[in-house]
């Protein structure tokens, strides 16, 4: 093979592993069977870091540090359906790159995944029209960072981490068809235009450029930067943008021969960064080039920014992200969509509007310790701020299981301590230690990993030790800087502080979560429960490492569940709480291990559940089905009365209530909408019923009520499908009425 260009793979191997049905030469290892908890909130909860549309831009798909893959509606922002790979521990399971096909049919994602067969990652492919995973590409040489497909959909290629270079593939039969590996640092972007030619940009300072037969034809440094990110075509394929992860630069050069052509001005930008993606859009008049990257305008926000007439034009700023923008792509009919680390993603117009943005409902506690952010004694009553520097704060009471919005401040709360005190015998200087790479105790080095930043700090209220909060781990260090314990935390701990106790740590996370690490000796930095509060300031949820958990009444059972890993060449499975509702929730073992007395509690209630994945899989769950709604009729309505019993028959109704005269019932057939009932459904409903059978099926309508009614009754009918009938949980807006002492399962409302 030419060092000089990508050669033409000699054995043609057999890669696209289909599920099912398909010829594995080699026996895969298997992913952890052990279930993983997981935040799910409709949206992206982790860094997204790529972007993809189909070419007519009807749809767009985004990969996440979250570990899942989103599939989206362009023309809204609404989304699709949600994609998942097998996932292990850490950022085992995050996906750095996806691609969707150009007729929007297919989609590739991968990343740190599938490491478990032979460390090697695995390239996934999905069907999108029937929303399956449909095959695996194993054997990856490194950690992808692009994928992309060519504009007729023959090919697509993904650019490696490492010095593994890139490598292209046939799309109609997954059989890699060339590769480069004289690469001397990563390949961040991999890009082709409309006659097949592909470019690549490397972070060992080169931009390539291949023919349509995959020959090197070009190889030169890139003028403006030591770290080129990203490369795109011009729409006429006679120009390459490129864009820089370390310079706050725009190059254009020669798509022929990549000799530089002009450098768009960036000269106004203040502040450092970088513009690191780069993209040509229409806007309808003409073609302009656009680039993102951790640029700030005046407000803090990141910016996209435009120059018209391909590049030479006058520039002009759209504000759109709070975190850096990773990608940006061109939709059909002008415009584009861009991805940030917010999470955000949205679409602009040609003319530089923002037509919608989708952030992760998550709350940005970036720099928490500047606002709101305290403990109780007891560590259960936490102050925090939802927005960047503890703005919009709100207070989270375990004891009286309440999330209050805006509280007064509580002096009795105790914040972070970032200084010893003068009542402290030994004093702790810790130098360095705010976003920072080399944080010290005195003079003395913290040895952080590679890439790892400093985030938080606390020190103890004893002042013998203190917390140090990074991008992957809280760490305890002794006041002379020994590290005596560290845990790895699933997103960066943005915030740390001790309960005066000194028995209990809170931890808050880029994740949105607030979490509890217990400081007794011998447990340091065991994870106590975790709390997600839903920026909507309504919908809470909490809950221990083993499960158990506790929500608000207004919801927030739906944000939290289980990924169950169903082997190699399988989707996981996705089980939220609501679906282990009686299994799993219980608010006093949450609070048992806040205050430090429910390990026994705890695992006496696991010897009783067992095997969770056995409970899930082993039989078939019942089915609910709601038959009809009655209102009062013209003389009273009768309240609700006894629900069936749990030994209800398989094919008979299970009656809530006897039918009076009194009543006009009407069917619920949600097959078809119902009649006289469908026709009010577009209007919101004053209340949404919604009956939970077993631990997992569901039923629900929304439906218009007459004014002044005060009370409804819904029949419902429980289908045994094999695994039994048990008790039946009634949920009326979110709460759960069907433990309020009602007869049989069902309370009276």
């Amino acid at each position: 093979m030419s060092r000089n260009s990508i050669g033409m793979v000699a054995t043609l191997i057999m890669v696209w592993l289909a599920i099912p049905g398909a010829v594995q030469a080699q026996s895969a290892a298997e992913p952890p069977t052990v279930p993983f908890l997981r935040i799910e909130t409709g949206q992206h909860t982790a860094m997204i870091n790529r972007i993809s549309v189909d070419a007519a831009g009807r749809v767009a798909a985004t990969a996440s540090d979250d570990k899942t893959v989103r599939l989206w509606n362009t023309s809204d922002g609404s989304l699709i359906t949600t994609f998942r790979v097998p996932v292990g521990d850490g950022a085992v399971g995050a996906l750095y790159a996806v691609a969707l096909s150009p007729d929007g049919r297919s989609l590739l994602a991968s990343g740190n995944t599938g490491l478990w067969e032979n460390g090697a990652p695995v390239l996934y492919l999905f069907d999108v029209e029937q929303q399956k995973l449909r095959g695996r590409l194993p054997g990856m040489p490194n950690l992808p960072n692009h994928l992309t497909y060519s504009p007729d959909g023959r090919f697509f290629a993904a650019g490696f981490g490492g010095r593994a270079g890139v490598r292209v593939w046939d799309a109609t039969n997954g059989k890699q068809v060339a590769e480069d590996k004289d690469y001397g640092d990563r390949v961040t972007w991999v890009a082709f235009d409309r006659g097949g030619r592909m470019a690549t940009a490397s972070f060992d300072g080169q931009i390539r450029l291949y023919d349509s037969s995959f020959k090197l034809v070009a190889r030169k440094p890139a003028p403006g930067g030591k770290q080129p990110f990203s490369v795109a075509f011009s729409p006429d394929g006679g120009m390459l943008a490129v864009g820089y992860a370390d310079q706050v630069r725009v190059d254009v050069l020669s798509a022929r021969d990549l000799a530089p052509r002009f450098q768009p001005p960036t000269h106004d930008l203040k502040g450092g960064g970088h513009l690191a993606a780069v993209a040509w859009i229409s806007d309808g008049a003409g073609v302009q080039l656009a680039a993102g990257g951790s640029v700030a305008g005046r407000d803090g926000l990141k910016i996209i920014r435009r120059w018209r007439d391909m590049g030479m034009g006058e520039a002009s700023d759209i504000t759109v992200a709070r975190d850096s923008i990773n990608d940006i792509e061109p939709v059909s009919g002008g415009g584009a969509l861009y991805a940030s680390a917010d999470p955000a993603w949205g679409r602009v117009d040609g003319g530089g509007r923002l037509l919608f943005q989708r952030g992760g409902a998550i709350g940005d506690f970036r720099d928490i310790a500047d606002g709101r952010f305290a403990v109780s004694a007891d560590g259960q009553v936490v102050e925090f701020g939802m927005a960047k520097g503890g703005g919009m704060p709100f207070r989270f009471d375990l004891r009286s299981r309440s999330l209050t919005a805006d509280p007064p401040v509580d002096p009795s709360l105790a914040r972070p301590q970032t200084q010893s005190k003068e009542a402290q015998t030994k004093a702790i200087t810790v130098n360095r230690w705010r976003n920072a790479t080399n944080p010290a105790v005195g003079t003395r080095p913290l040895a952080l990993g590679a890439d790892e930043r400093s985030r938080a700090l606390a020190i103890a209220p004893d002042g013998n030790s203190f917390l140090l909060g990074t991008d992957y781990y809280l760490r305890l260090y002794d006041a002379r800087g020994g590290e005596l314990a560290k845990v790895a935390v699933p997103a960066a701990a943005w915030g740390v502080v001790v309960a005066p106790s000194g028995k209990v740590a809170v931890a808050a996370l880029g994740d949105g979560t607030l979490r509890w690490y217990g400081l007794s000796r011998g447990r340091e930095l065991e994870e106590l429960a975790a709390l997600f509060p839903h920026p909507d300031g309504r919908r809470w949820v909490a809950w221990t490492p083993e499960a158990f958990f506790d929500h608000s009444d207004l919801g927030g059972k739906e944000l939290v569940g289980f990924l169950l890993n169903q082997g190699p060449k399988k989707a996981p499975q996705w089980v939220n709480f609501a679906q282990v509702y009686r299994l799993y929730y219980a608010p006093d073992l949450v609070t048992a291990k806040i205050v430090g007395n429910g390990a026994d509690l705890v695992a006496a209630r696991l010897r009783e559940i067992g095997d969770v994945r056995a409970r899930l899989e082993q039989r078939p769950l019942p089915k609910v089905e709601l038959v009809e709604y009655c209102l009062p009729g013209t003389r009273g309505f009768a309240r609700i009365g006894e629900a069936a019993p749990a030994s209800a028959s398989a094919s008979a109704p299970a009656p809530v209530a006897k039918a009076t005269p009194n009543e006009i019932c009407t069917p619920i057939d949600l097959t078809q909408g119902t009649r006289g009932f469908a026709r009010v459904a577009e209007f919101a409903p004053p209340a949404v019923a919604s009956v939970v059978g077993g631990s997992a099926q569901a039923a629900s309508f929304r439906g218009v009520l007459p004014a002044g009614t005060t009370a409804i009754k819904l029949r419902l009918k429980v289908v045994d499908r094999g695994g039994g009938v048990g008790p039946v949980d009634m949920f009326l807006n979110d709460r759960n009425v069907g433990r309020e002492g009602g007869t049989r399962g069902f309370a009276r409302v």
